[in-house]
């Protein structure tokens, strides 16, 4: 087994874990879209709130899993598509916004980019095409969870990593 089988076993294991958590916040937004960010499980206070608000406890909270996605997406339920990372912002922020409450029923990720399938309770699935590739992508990563004490770190290329949050 290399170095990589071993990581990737480990993130799939560390992803399963959050089998059943719910969604309670998604961050999108202006500048930062398509990017999006979704909080989920228990809120933890956080040391210093936010100085952005919007509303919600998000300034003040974070979640026990956190999932930030920077490269191309597409949200689906069954064969049909909601909106994709390539949409207008306006769709993108109400179709993403439709998370919130949902909780994620199955998550696995596949090589040799780690690519990620989110499948939520509603039927509902968030699919994660990593294809920043390249050594100097326009973004430094892909993708990362943070679950607990522990951070995934996906991309660029066939990176992937795990370490302390």
């Amino acid at each position: 087994m290399t170095d990589m089988d071993s990581v990737h076993k480990k993130a799939a294991v560390l992803l399963r874990s959050v089998i059943g958590e719910k969604c309670w916040h998604v961050s999108t937004g202006n500048a930062t879209l398509p990017s999006f960010s979704m909080a989920l499980g228990e809120k933890i206070p956080r040391e210093r709130p936010l100085r952005y608000r919007d509303g919600t406890s998000f300034a003040e909270y974070t979640g026990r899993v956190s999932f930030y996605v920077w490269c191309t997406w597409r949200f689906q339920k069954g064969n049909r598509v909601l909106v994709s990372s390539d949409d207008d912002n306006e769709e993108i922020v109400k179709a993403l916004q439709r998370l919130v409450g949902d909780k994620i029923a199955g998550i696995e990720i596949a090589p040799p980019a780690w690519d990620v399938v989110v499948n939520f309770t509603s039927g509902k699935r968030l699919c994660v095409f990593c294809d920043h590739t390249q050594v100097s992508p326009s973004y430094q990563g892909n993708w990362n969870a943070t679950v607990g004490a522990k951070r995934i770190d996906v991309g660029p290329g066939t990176k992937i990593t795990i370490q302390s949050a």
